[in-house]
This record gives C-alpha cells, structure tokens and sequence, in this order.
C-alpha cells in the first residue's frame, strides 16, 4: 500500500531512541511500526513481534501438518518407512524448539523486555 498522507510528529530523544531502536529489532522502519502502534489497541508494541513470529510458526505447521499427512497416507498404504518416522520425530523436535521460544517470547514481552 502506498501512503499519500505525510504527517510530522515531534519526540523527545528517549522517545525517538526507543521508537527506532524497537522498529530495527522488528525489522521494520519506524513509520511502519508507528502505524502499528496507532491501528492496533494499546498494548500493540508489545505484541506486534509475537504476532509476527506467530505467523512464522502457524506457516510452519501447516507445512508440517502437510508433511504428516503425506506420512500417514504412506502408512495407511502400508508402505511406511523407517526414513518416515524419523522425519516425524524431526518434526517433534521443531515443534518442541519453537514451542520454547515463543514460550520465552511471552515471558519477555510480560516483563517488558521486548
């Protein structure tokens, strides 16, 4: 989307400081993340990297979801394979790792530290 409207906005040096530093850490630019914290409730700022790694994590399970079923089908065929339940125990392992790291991404966020 491309935006017409410019607008000028006036920080303080914390203000500014902050706001800069928490948009490179979310790998966006600070006008970005301005529109986030302004279209989304109060408590946006805090949440807008765990909605993206939310993302990140539901695009993964879908591919793994695919990746089961594949599994399953293979099973319900009979042709199963010991390569196919190592692949499932690979995928538990992510599972488990991404389940940690978000784990630790709240507790961050709760504390403040985003």
């Amino acid at each position: 989307m491309r935006y017409k409207i410019r607008k000028h906005y006036r920080f303080d040096e914390v203000t500014a400081d902050t706001a800069k530093r928490k948009s490179e850490k979310l790998i966006m630019c600070e006008s970005e993340f301005i529109r986030e914290l302004i279209l989304c409730n109060s408590e946006a700022g805090k949440y807008i990297l765990l909605r993206r790694d939310l993302k990140k994590i539901m695009n993964e399970l879908s591919y793994i979801g695919e990746e089961i079923n594949h599994i399953a089908h293979k099973s319900n065929m009979m042709i199963l394979h010991d390569g196919d339940i190592k692949v499932i125990e690979v995928y538990a392992n992510v599972l488990h790792n991404m389940r940690i790291a978000l784990i630790d991404k709240i507790n961050r966020i709760k504390n403040d530290d985003v």
